[in-house]
């Protein structure tokens, strides 16, 4: 899922800095900027892996999007799995 947004944007500085900050794994339960962001991210990976999670594009003057990855599920195979203990 991809949300977008086309208000200012951000630069490519403040973009490079908060997808290391999403990336950062020293940085799981301290406080910081955009520990939402940063929270959310790390539920994902730790539910699903870490090919998932938020991924922050943007352009300034142009807007940004946030992708919100992570696999589709099918009801009978939650099930499934939760009766096999994976």
């Amino acid at each position: 899922m991809t949300v977008y947004d086309d208000g200012v944007g951000m630069n490519a500085e403040k973009l490079l800095e908060l997808n290391q900050m999403l990336a950062d794994e020293k940085l799981k339960g301290e406080t910081r900027k955009h520990v939402g962001l940063k929270n959310v991210h790390d539920r994902l990976q730790s539910l699903f892996g870490q090919s998932y999670g938020l991924k922050i594009n943007s352009m300034h003057h142009v807007g940004t999007s946030v992708q919100f990855k992570m696999p589709i599920m099918k009801e009978g195979l939650r099930h499934a799995e939760s009766h096999t203990g994976r």
